[in-house]
């Protein structure tokens, strides 16, 4: 018995910013929003059961104002088309502050950050 994967990954932030959040996340990255009935929750998956990931936005009551450390965890968003979708979330709005840049290792990568300040990357992987 042991760790099997990554089931999901809980990014919070503080209740009143909370929908500046999820308009980024839908609106500027263009992520599908799973349906729920929950407020101050957005949940995005990927994958079936039993590998889905999923990523669930919400609040905390011990979160204020934005990221204090933006540089302790770093969420990397897969894609197979980098450049095209940087251009897309460039005319949303993103800025980017790194890239798209070919890496030494043969793949992508983008860095830009959501409004609370997290850092958050798009990576397309080296062809194989």
């Amino acid at each position: 018995m042991g760790v099997d994967g990554i089931a999901g990954i809980s990014l919070f932030t503080a209740p009143e910013r909370f929908e500046a959040m999820r308009a980024f996340y839908v609106e500027q990255l263009g992520l599908i929003e799973d349906p729920s009935k929950a407020s101050q929750r957005a949940a995005f998956t990927w994958g079936t059961p039993p590998d889905r990931l999923r990523l669930i936005l919400s609040t905390h009551d011990a979160v204020e104002g934005e990221s204090r450390d933006p540089n302790r965890v770093m969420i990397n968003f897969l894609t197979y088309d980098l450049e095209a979708l940087a251009a897309r979330m460039a005319e949303r709005g993103v800025e980017f502050t790194h890239g798209p840049v070919q890496m030494s290792w043969g793949g992508m990568m983008a860095t830009f950050r959501d409004p609370d300040g997290n850092i958050l990357q798009l990576l397309q992987p080296a062809p194989v």
